[in-house]
């Protein structure tokens, strides 16, 4: 076969390839890692105030952002690499008290989505992972966080 035939063949099979590419939407492209710069931009897009701030965990460096949601309670975001957590904390009481292991225990027989623990210091936190080592893309984002805002105002009540 001929060079010029070659060629042909080659960008035949390849054209399609590269057209339904690039034909994927902004928000439903995939991505197993986010980096410091897109998440910012994520969070930008999804119009949440945010804060970023570098901290140290376990004698290790971090970012966090402080972000509030869209009920106007407030997580932190941390960034593990291929995971994404978000966290609330320092839920006590309606009268100021440490809750309980059992209650702690009776919110996670009951919600999948959002597990909770009971900090050395006795108040509850509400956490939400997500997983992006398969892949992830902005509407995947944009739902767990969204879901985790819905169950943060739950949370608080069931606390009380």
């Amino acid at each position: 076969m001929s060079a010029l035939r070659w060629s042909l063949v080659l960008v035949t099979l390849l054209f399609p390839v590269a057209f339904v590419q690039a034909q994927v939407p902004d928000d439903e492209q995939l991505f197993s890692r986010l980096s410091d710069t897109t998440i910012e931009k994520i969070l930008t897009e999804f119009r949440m105030p945010f804060e970023r701030r570098e901290e140290t965990f376990n004698n290790k460096k971090v970012v966090t952002y402080h972000v509030t949601v869209a009920n106007g309670m407030k997580a932190t975001l941390l960034n593990s690499g291929n995971m994404v957590s978000l966290w609330s904390y320092g839920f006590k009481t309606l009268n100021k008290e440490d809750i309980s292991l059992e209650r702690i225990n009776e919110w996670n027989k009951k919600n999948s989505f959002c597990k909770s623990h009971v900090e050395a210091n006795g108040t509850g936190v509400l956490t939400s992972t997500l997983d992006m080592l398969d892949g992830t893309n902005k509407k995947i984002i944009r739902g767990w966080i969204r879901e985790y805002a819905g169950t943060l105002p739950r949370f608080s009540e069931f606390t009380k």
